[in-house]
């Protein structure tokens, strides 16, 4: 798939109005690769997070990649950054990078926080680069279990495990005594909600919860 920009020029005739000036001429895209982590929590596909890169005054996004969009990259990005030379005075694209500049890069969680996972320099057009990213969402202090119950309906028992206060976009993971586990993201809110389904009846135990941001904390529960 080619991220170059093809530019269709008309001819008009001569009392028309002036074209606006052409952008940038596209170069080869630099190209960075590997993982990414919240919190010290790897990112994997499912996860709907978003790796981009920013230039400070161009509108758009310079390069922008959901993890999991391309199978064959698995948990890993594969971000490719837009370039271009500005020869004879033209204006740089709205959403292209030149030769020269430093790119911000930028870990978008589920919920839209876009967090600084730092920067890179463009030094080279069709450059390629494997970079680990990590990002952090910070702790709030108060992050907590607010409930671990179980409740039995139609036979079947299900446990729901509930985090609050944390900070929106924290990466989580919920392990039971039983070796089950969840993760995910929090959301704008700094909360999440994992069920797990078919308990055993009688069945009891403790969830730990541990939030990327270092936090972990202990629930006992009790099924019926």
């Amino acid at each position: 798939m080619s991220y170059l920009t093809r530019f269709r020029v008309a001819l008009v005739p001569a009392a028309a109005l002036a074209l606006p000036a052409v952008a940038g001429i596209p170069e080869p895209p630099a190209t960075l690769h590997g993982r990414a982590f919240i919190n010290g929590v790897q990112v994997r596909a499912g996860d709907g997070v978003t790796i981009l890169a920013r230039i400070e005054g161009v509108r758009d996004p310079i390069g922008i990649y959901q993890i999991g969009d391309l199978a064959g990259a698995g948990d890993n990005y594969v971000l490719r950054l837009r370039l271009e030379s500005l020869a004879d005075g033209r204006p740089q694209s709205d959403d292209a990078g030149v030769i020269g500049q430093t790119a911000t890069l930028l870990i978008r969680t589920r919920d839209g926080a876009e967090l600084d996972a730092g920067t890179y320099p463009l030094m080279q057009s069709g450059a390629i680069e494997a970079r680990d990213l990590s990002a952090s969402s910070g702790c709030t202090g108060d992050e907590k279990i607010g409930a671990a119950k179980c409740v039995e309906k139609r036979g079947k028992i299900t446990l729901t495990v509930k985090l609050v206060r944390g900070m929106p976009g924290d990466a989580y993971q919920i392990d039971l005594t039983t070796g089950d586990a969840k993760s995910g993201v929090l959301n704008t809110r700094g909360k999440a909600k994992e069920k797990f389904k078919d308990r055993a009846p009688g069945e009891s135990g403790t969830a730990t919860a541990a939030w990327g941001c270092g936090v972990v904390k202990t629930k006992d529960y009790a099924c019926p």
